[in-house]
């Protein structure tokens, strides 16, 4: 026993001692003896946590893979632990956020920010928050509320704005985002200061950095270093960046637009031209996307082939009737000759022609709202409302045609000739409202002859019962009621106001103090004959008997 004792008390001190060089290497720098120590460490444990021990080298192992960009194998080593603990689901979250997995990872933060105690709720609170604005991206019309997140620091703010955006809040994000101008130097001073520019985009291009963007970012700052290559004249560096946009992020209407952009740049219109052709002669306007083809149209008007860029406006389905597609075609309505040969659908040219007529009647331009009244008129004889909206305009210009158009109009009795007028008043108005409904007369029930007496009674008109008045204690009816009982206190003959005892010393000390005054001498002193009172009617109120006084009580201490 005592053999057994003094080994565990070496071994005790044996790994007291490792652990202490083991700080000092890892304070040092000197990784390889580190290892050397854990090993030794290692031989010295009994195996009672082999399991604890386990589960925090495979956390060690994953964060290792975590930093050299092996997610998918962090991910895998972490998954095949038996129990995961809190600092475990965070590295989780962080390599399934990395892996552009929001929603895994949303959830796996909501748990650790529930269940943690630590001081890092802020970094914590800072990464859900860009886990939140990834998931608005990806679903703007869900807005996420579950969390109150109070920015408070440069990345909340940074997060905040990037969510804001997604959600089209863009004065919210202008508000809160400080530092949004470094990270848009190519929008800001385009030209101003090219040289800045390529150094920055360079500098968004490192592996450091490329290791923490995701695919959306990357996407991002490809597309503006593409746009600064062609303001430097880099085209090489354009054409490459092109087959980026194409092979690895495949956003091939972005790779076109590049392209129709390089080829100007260097002054080939033409081939621009021929080349959008090519690629737009095999589909149709709806496999056809919107930005490329508001290229081709900008190309053509830039040329001022107007005729081309009218054919390219008006062939866009629905997106022709757009309020900015049509502030272009208007104009370039009035500079094309052949307006009858429009190269779109029916539905669309009725849409297209009703907004241009209605744009110009509502800025009290009658003769062009003609143009487009007459050509709407053609392409739908039929449509009574066209007709009509044009005889409104030629009344204010010919009276004449209006009334030969009104001619034209349908008879009032082929309106009326279908119409059933029995059906009309048979109609159940209480649809339409209380307001018109129609009050019918209430049938009175006769009884049957085999009715009781009981149903008579019960079905009978019922009498409402009149309660049986009250007078008062000692009514006289012989006595008149007192006139001033409704009267408030101080309007009844009988008031006397109440003297103020502050004002009754105000008047000594006035006037004449012993004087006689020569005006007493024409003064008439005689005594007046008294009236009889007259006897005052007692009201009901003065005939109850007078109220007892109160006794004193008598105070303690009055013997004598």
């Amino acid at each position: 026993l005592q053999n057994m004792s003094s080994r565990t008390h070496s071994t005790e001190t044996t790994l007291r001692q490792s652990y202490y060089e083991l700080k000092k290497a890892e304070k040092s720098g000197d990784y390889e003896r580190a290892l050397k120590l854990c090993d030794r460490i290692l031989k010295l444990k009994d195996g009672a946590d082999d399991v604890a021990l386990l589960c925090k080298i495979k956390r060690g192992k994953s964060y290792c893979l975590y930093r050299l960009n092996m997610l998918e194998e962090a991910a895998a080593m972490l998954n095949s632990s038996p129990q995961l603990d809190i600092v475990s689901k965070e590295l989780l979250a962080q390599i399934l956020y990395r892996l552009e997995k929001s929603e895994e990872s949303y959830k796996l933060y909501k748990e650790v920010l529930r269940n943690s105690s630590d001081g890092y709720d802020d970094e914590r609170m800072a990464n859900i928050n860009a886990v939140i604005s990834e998931l608005q991206y990806q679903n703007p019309s869900k807005p996420l509320v579950e969390l109150e997140i109070k920015p408070d620091s440069y990345e909340h703010i940074y997060n905040e704005s990037c969510r804001l955006i997604a959600l089209n809040e863009y004065e919210k994000a202008k508000e809160q985002l400080i530092a949004v101008a470094s990270n848009n130097l190519v929008c800001l001073k385009k030209d101003m200061n090219v040289f800045e520019l390529k150094k920055r985009m360079k500098f968004c291009m490192t592996s450091q950095l490329d290791r923490q963007l995701n695919t959306r970012q990357k996407l991002g700052i490809c597309l503006n270093g593409t746009l600064v290559s062609l303001q430097t004249n880099q085209f090489d560096a354009v054409t490459r960046s092109i087959e980026i946009l194409s092979k690895t992020y495949g956003r091939d209407d972005l790779a076109i637009l590049c392209e129709m952009a390089l080829m100007s740049a260097k002054g080939n219109a033409g081939q621009a031209e021929k080349k959008l052709e090519e690629i737009f002669a095999n589909k149709s306007a709806g496999e056809c996307s919107l930005a490329p083809r508001l290229a081709q149209a900008q190309i053509f008007i830039n040329q001022e082939k107007f005729e081309k860029a009218f054919d390219v406006l008006t062939s866009l389905a629905e997106n022709t009737l757009r309020p900015a597609i049509l502030s272009v075609l208007l104009p370039l309505c009035h500079m094309v000759n052949n307006e009858r040969t429009m190269k779109c659908d029916k539905k669309t040219l009725v849409g297209f022609l009703q907004e241009c007529a209605s744009f110009y009647t509502k800025n009290n331009d009658v003769k062009t709202a003609l143009i487009y009244l007459k050509w709407l008129h053609d392409v739908q004889p039929d449509d009574l409302n066209a007709l009509v909206n044009l005889i409104n305009a030629y009344m204010l210009i010919d009276e004449r045609k209006a009334e030969e158009l009104s001619r034209t109009l349908p008879d009032f009795d082929e309106f009326v000739r279908d119409l059933n007028v029995n059906a009309l008043e048979n109609t159940n108005w209480l649809a339409l409202g209380s307001k018109y409904a129609v009050k019918r007369a209430t049938r009175t029930e006769t009884p049957k002859p085999g009715a009781t007496a009981n149903a008579l009674i019960i079905g009978g008109k019922t009498r409402k019962r009149r309660r049986k008045v009250k007078l008062p204690k000692n009514f006289d009816p012989n006595v008149p009621p007192d006139p001033e009982r409704w009267l408030p206190k101080y309007e009844r003959s009988g008031y006397r106001k109440k003297k103020d005892k502050r004002t009754k010393d105000r008047d000594i000390g006035r006037g004449t103090q012993g004087m006689i005054s020569d005006d007493t001498t024409n003064l008439e002193m005689h005594v007046s004959p008294k009236q009889a009172a007259a006897p005052q009617a007692i009201g009901p109120r003065q005939m109850h008997p007078a109220p007892q006084k109160p006794k004193k009580k008598k105070r303690p201490g009055n013997k004598w």
